[in-house]
């Protein structure tokens, strides 16, 4: 105790001294006048941008850095090499994530130097030798190293949402902190933007080189990939993908990975962005406090805009088991030009799923299955994206002819002045939506840099846009959308995709009792602690009745001037499955006043959008939008939800359509083990019983799915509204447009399922051609109660949560066998069902073994840890601290809670019971519902390149066909 005063004391005087010295520093700041959120832009001394928005909505601070390099900055002999360095910012530095690093730097410093010599080499016999030295020596430096450190230490300051990614532009690493722990932040981000340590290494590689097989087997990546390069041949854009080659990341080098580091990661060359709960002028000393001692170094040469400009069309065929689908792509200009607004504009008006072009002229008279237009914008140019997929009968080459034919009629000035200014207004409504978070504010920042944008820019965005007139988007359509890169997408085998055996990894003993130093001064640091706000949702929701079996939920929106209603009806497709069919048919119904296409245009012209959901056991008819439009647009669905008539050819189109579809779902090596993992827990009568066969839909009269849907207002529901409104105002709409019949139905009881038991192993085997398995694993678990609900979420938490978690631990780092893995209860959160336990990796289909053998090792044998099961706590508690249910949530959260048979919010328990347990009650909790339990393992791969000798050592291996599974 003496120890712990005696370092709280230390650190509260350094905290005084600095707090004192900062003060006497004044920083000046820029901002954009008008500017809706307020920001204050700085510039540190050594060049770092430092961006900050005040959103009080929940104590809690988005917190994102932003680099700027990305794959189009990789050298062209290490393509690859900004992703990967990204997940190796994830290992630690000289003093967090090692207790030893001198000790530690010494076989770091031969692994350096040995993964050269692997690299140089072209002898298979001589690369293997020194592959064993590395995995050797490897073993000897993971002693001092302690795995997933950097995530302890995030989890334990309370931040949510650790994660990085990598784009063509840039590399964004991002977090979500307690406002409390902003400084603790800062200390741990700055140690890592200086002292990054590349260690873990070879495991690492196969968790990146994981990823990339990921992608080979990602019809839609590897589509877009040929499109830059059709566009871009002499760019980075096209010339080398994020992710890079095969071949470079099989021969790394440590070396240009640390150059790259130093080059990019200075703070010239950086920019924080945070949006949250917090006084400006301490968080900028606090920046500036921490990330002061960065140096800057160098500058950064722009890379030359791409000259290329297609003369003609670019037509490539790429292969790939996946449904066959056509891709279209217009190069536009870089986002820093006005055209790229223009872009973006012209994009919505070609498709907007709504009341584009392409929705109207295509989706809505069903001749493709799927079509769309998508604006891709970067720093040094950009696409205007096409594609869809054809209708049955039809050819990828007459898909691509239809989506041309819209592009014309855009050249042509073929649509009408409101859409446009329709478009202008939605525009308006998503960065209203942009701007109701600090996580939304954050992105929309982030963004913005990311593009090689001022804020500034952003900020004068809309007054741009809305100067824009029909006839700039014909005269840019005319300008750039002339020829472009086609990519048919057909079916067959990829035989471009090189298949690499697994290297001798011998998995790395995880140090998870140790801690660095770093980490155990953080852990003792002294924090006043938020404390948690539960909702009395009673006090924050008006609730009253709009007549008997109709309650009326009101809430008031004091933020903006947006809008939301849903009906929630308590009839899903447990009650009738023809339920989703008929939510599908919907939407190409007419009325007698307006056809279905003019149905769209009424409500996108309002800036107002209606959706409908249709679950198992409810459904919600939703409308949200513009509050000024709110009561046309409650009269128009109101009038909508009553009046549409049977469209007997649309029905047709729609079978058709939906066999596509079902076609579609076989392509899919997830859909195709998501269907297995439903039928290996549930059973094929319970996997099935919802699907309406092509040919059952062919004997369903279009009439009764039209009376269905209209017998939806026939049931006992609930009108819940967020808004501006007055609740009399809102209430006086209601009352004028819902008409109802005179009684009521009660919500229908229904039989619920239940999950299949597990007396004993089974495998189950669906054969899918490709280099990498997906594999789960099921048994079926305790049942649900208010008891035993808080400790199996601490189970989840220490085991299968976060990137601390144990599983993560041992799957990616100990043994590189996955990009991501998961093992953990799941289901139970009615008061009639079952936890199930499931767990799920894509790998190799030669780390089949290691990875079923790893995951009954640690399920049945959990790994001990105190301090990764105190930072789960610790993260689990400080979540629920500071998460604040707010806004419309309210309302939709409350209505969950209440059909899940709960009285009030679960947290609030766990809040109270999660404080009692210790690492020894999750131990005894693992020891009673989980070790020792039979499996039923599910396996979609290539049968012809896994080891079925040893799955059938675990039980007789059950190949199921696609038509079991579907049942179709």
């Amino acid at each position: 105790m003496k120890s712990f005063l005696r370092k709280s004391a230390m650190w509260l005087m350094v905290l005084m001294l600095w707090s004192v010295a900062a003060v006497a520093k004044e920083y000046k700041y820029k901002t954009v006048p008008n500017d809706p959120m307020k920001v204050r832009m700085y510039t540190l001394d050594n060049g770092l941008q430092v961006y900050l928005s005040q959103v009080k909505n929940e104590p809690r601070i988005a917190a994102q850095i932003l680099v700027r390099c990305g794959g189009k900055t990789d050298p062209a002999s290490n393509t690859g090499l900004a992703h990967y360095f990204e997940h190796l910012m994830f290992k630690g530095t000289q003093k967090l994530g090692t207790i030893d690093y001198s000790a530690e730097k010494v076989y770091l410093d031969q692994i350096e130097d040995l993964y050269e010599k692997y690299s140089a080499s072209k002898d298979e016999a001589v690369r293997k030798s020194i592959y064993r030295d590395i995995d050797s020596l490897s073993q000897i430096a993971a002693r001092y190293a302690v795995p997933n450190e950097y995530d302890k230490a995030m989890a334990i300051i309370g931040s949510k949402g650790t994660n990085a990614y990598t784009a063509n532009d840039v590399t964004v690493y991002v977090e979500d902190v307690p406002s409390n722990r902003l400084d603790n932040w800062a200390m741990i981000q700055a140690d890592r933007f200086s002292n990054a340590v590349i260690r873990l290494f070879h495991t690492e590689l196969e968790t990146v080189y994981e990823e990339k097989n990921m992608s080979l087997v990602n019809d839609t990546r590897k589509s877009v990939e040929q499109l830059f390069l059709s566009l871009y041949p002499d760019h980075p854009y096209g010339t080398q993908t994020v992710l890079g080659t095969q071949e470079n990341l099989k021969n790394p080098s440590i070396k240009a990975i640390k150059a790259y580091f130093e080059k990019y990661y200075v703070p010239n060359n950086m920019a924080i962005v945070l949006t949250g709960d917090f006084d400006f002028d301490k968080t900028i000393q606090t920046i500036d406090h921490y990330f002061s001692a960065l140096k800057p170094k160098g500058t950064f040469e722009p890379i030359p805009l791409s000259k290329f400009q297609p003369d003609k069309m670019v037509e490539k065929d790429i292969y790939g088991q996946n449904n066959e689908i056509v891709y279209l792509a217009f190069k536009t200009p870089a986002a820093t030009e006005r055209d790229a607004e223009m872009m973006q504009m012209a994009s919505a008006v070609l498709y907007n799923g709504n009341a584009g072009m392409i929705d109207l002229n295509i989706m809505q008279q069903q001749k493709m299955v799927v079509a769309f237009s998508s604006a891709y914008q970067m720093a040094d140019g950009g696409m205007l994206i096409l594609g869809g997929q054809p209708s049955a009968g039809e050819s990828l080459e007459q898909a691509k002819d239809r989506l041309l034919e819209q592009v014309e009629k855009l050249k042509k000035g073929e649509f009408d002045e409101w859409l446009l200014q329709a478009v202008i207004a939605q525009y308006k409504l998503g960065k209203m939506r942009s701007m109701e978070t600090h996580s939304g504010q954050a992105s929309l920042i982030t963004g913005t840099l990311r593009d090689g944008l001022s804020w500034e820019s952003e900020v004068r965005a809309i007054d741009r846009i809305s100067k824009f007139k029909k006839d700039d988007i014909v005269a840019f359509a005319k300008k750039y959308l002339n020829n472009c890169a086609i990519v048919y997408k057909r079916k067959g085998e990829d035989k471009n995709v090189a298949k690499i055996a697994k290297p001798a990894i011998t998995p790395l003993k995880i140090n998870r009792t140790e801690q660095s130093a770093f980490y155990k001064d953080l852990v003792e640091q002294p924090v006043n602690e938020i404390t948690p706000v539960f909702n009395d949702f009673h006090k924050e929701i008006s609730m009253s009745s709009y007549r008997k079996g109709v309650d009326v939920w009101y809430k008031k929106n004091t933020l903006n001037q947006l809008f939301e209603i849903r009906y929630s009806i308590p009839i899903g497709t447990e009650y009738d499955k023809r339920l989703a069919l008929a939510r599908d048919y919907f939407d190409y119904l007419n009325t007698p006043k307006y056809t279905a296409a003019q149905i769209k245009q009424e409500f996108y012209k309002l800036a107002c959008s209606m959706n409908i959901d249709v679950n198992s056991d409810y459904s919600v008819i939703a409308l949200s939008g513009l509050s000024e439009n709110m009561s046309k647009a409650v009269a128009l669905m109101e009038y909508v939800l009553g009046n549409v008539q049977v469209n007997e050819p649309a029905y047709a189109q729609l079978v058709k359509d939906m066999k596509v579809h079902y076609a579609n779902a076989k392509t899919q090596q997830r859909s195709i083990f998501g269907q297995l993992q439903s039928y290996v827990m549930w059973g094929k009568d319970v996997a099935h019983k919802d699907l309406i066969t092509p040919e059952q839909m062919e004997q369903i009269q279009p009439n009764d799915l039209v009376e269905l849907f209209k017998s939806m207002h026939s049931f006992t529901h609930k009108i819940m509204y967020y808004g501006p409104m007055s609740q009399r105002q809102f209430q006086s709409i209601i009352k004028k447009e819902h008409k109802l019949p005179e009684t009521l139905l009660a919500a229908p009881v229904v039989k619920k399922d239940e999950l299949l038991s597990t007396n004993q192993d089974k495998v189950y085997l669906v054969h899918y051609k490709s280099n990498q398995i997906n594999f789960g694993m099921y048994a079926k678990a305790h049942s649900f109660s208010q008891e035993v609900y808080p400790i199996t979420a601490a189970y989840n938490a220490y085991f299968g949560g976060t990137m601390s978690g144990i599983v993560f631990q041992e799957m990616r780092e100990a043994r590189g066998l996955a990009y991501t893995a998961t093992a953990r209860l799941t289901l139970a959160d009615m008061p009639w069902t079952q936890y199930a336990y499931t767990t799920y990796i894509a790998t190799q289909n030669d780390k089949l073994k290691d990875a079923t053998q790893a995951f009954l090792d640690i399920i049945n044998e959990m790994p001990l840890s105190e301090g990764t099961f105190e930072s789960a706590k610790k993260l689990t508690l400080d979540n629920i601290r500071t998460s604040r249910i707010t806004r419309g949530n309210v309302l939709w959260t409350y209505d969950r809670i209440l059909r899940q048979g709960n009285t009030d919010n679960p947290d609030k328990l766990l809040y109270a019971k999660l404080p009692e347990f210790s690492l020894q009650s999750v131990k005894a909790f693992q020891e009673k519902y989980v070790k020792g339990k039979h499996y039923h393992y599910f396996i979609v791969g290539d049968k012809n390149n896994l080891d079925l000798n040893f799955l059938n050592t675990i039980a007789p291996v059950q190949e199921l066909s696609l038509e079991e599974v579907f049942g179709y």
